[in-house]
């Protein structure tokens, strides 16, 4: 995941949340424990593709994107 957005942010959300993964019969699966990435600007995260992730919602402040 590579971030960038204009400074100050403009926006609120938009970090990456990844789960542990348990091991269970037939595969993994995403635990309830997580950990949040917060997005700065000019940064890239690099992760398993295979890893249970989402991004949060964002929204934005001044209502132009």
């Amino acid at each position: 995941m590579y971030e960038l957005h204009h400074k100050p942010r403009r926006f609120d959300g938009g970090q990456l949340r990844l789960y542990d993964t348990l091991l269970r019969e037939g595969g993994g699966q995403p635990a309830e424990s997580d950990r949040t990435i917060e997005s700065e600007h000019d940064t890239i995260v690099f992760f398993p593709a295979s890893a249970f992730h989402e991004v949060v919602p964002s929204t934005c402040r001044t209502g132009r994107g």
